[in-house]
């Protein structure tokens, strides 16, 4: 488990590769500069909400969330977020996003279990999936 991180000037984060499972105190991380997060090939199966409002780019692969992580993805408090991505993983739902400021997101080798054909994307200025 990664704890709370209190690192005003921090802008990038590495935590690539390792066998961290629970990243759910990301909640509490006082990075207000942080804008990129790497998450690379780890064991994620859970995962908070953030507040971290300089974010612009998260990067997640080799993962399988407990619960709908597009639900979690919205709920995030990034207002500056524009490149999601989220491969090699599980999805459990593919269901509603809104995310204002999001330009791409990358679904590459996930495997969506249940792709809602109501879904609702509020996501204004994607570019690229």
């Amino acid at each position: 488990m990664i704890g709370s991180l209190n690192l005003p000037c921090l802008e990038e984060i590495n935590l690539s590769n390792n066998k961290i499972e629970d990243i759910s105190a990301m909640a509490d991380w006082k990075c207000p500069n942080l804008k990129k997060i790497n998450l690379e090939y780890g064991k994620f199966r859970k995962i908070g909400s953030l507040n971290l409002p300089c974010l612009e780019e998260i990067i997640i692969s080799i993962y399988y969330f407990e619960g709908d992580i597009l639900t979690i993805v919205s709920g995030w408090k990034c207002p500056n977020l524009k490149r999601l991505s989220l491969r090699y993983g599980i999805i459990e739902k593919f269901e509603n996003l809104e995310l204002p400021c999001i330009e791409e997101i990358n679904f590459k080798f996930s495997f969506i279990k249940d792709f809602s054909a109501t879904a609702v994307w509020k996501c204004p200025n994607l570019k690229k999936i």
